[in-house]
């Protein structure tokens, strides 16, 4: 009896952006994902409402045919909550996010970055090699619950790190 495969974990679009977005606000506690966090169940307080949450949406992309680099285009939705007792969305934090990560773009030459980024547990790293804002940050309609949203189109170049895939 043979033992079957075990299928290798292959770097994307969306885990290498939202390492390389997170690695540019870390020092921000922002939280940053695929999937926006709604309120915690036990006390229904929002963990990311002070200092905002990034959530990465792929939208389209190249595969080079002759060399392994990848040409992703991603969303990028900053959102903010209400903090306290405020209704108000607050839409200066979900601008000041977007343009946060538009400014990192611009502190690298020709927007080179060669970054090796950290994948989560299980996928070989990747190194992104430039990232770039396509559109200008905009309020994007959000939900009734006074989340302010801000987006903006991404480009960057990657690829995978290690783990060759082999047949």
């Amino acid at each position: 009896m043979t033992t079957p495969l075990t299928i290798p974990r292959r770097a994307n679009p969306e885990l290498v952006a939202a390492a390389y977005v997170r690695a540019i606000v870390a020092a921000y506690d922002t939280a940053v994902g695929a999937v926006l966090q709604g309120p915690d169940r036990e006390t229904g307080r929002i963990t990311w409402s002070s200092a905002g949450f990034l959530q990465i949406t792929g939208i389209t992309g190249a595969v080079d045919p002759n060399v392994p680099i990848r040409r992703s285009v991603v969303s990028l939705d900053a959102w903010a909550a209400p903090v306290g007792q405020g209704k108000r969305p607050p839409w200066g934090l979900a601008f000041a996010l977007a343009e946060l990560i538009i400014a990192a773009t611009y502190d690298t030459t020709l927007h080179d970055t060669h970054a090796v980024v950290t994948l989560p547990t299980g996928f070989p790293q990747a190194r992104v090699t430039g990232f770039r804002a396509l559109t200008e940050p905009a309020r994007r309609p959000a939900d009734p619950s006074d989340y302010a949203r801000v987006g903006f189109d991404a480009e960057f170049f990657w690829h995978g790190l290690g783990s060759s895939w082999t047949v």
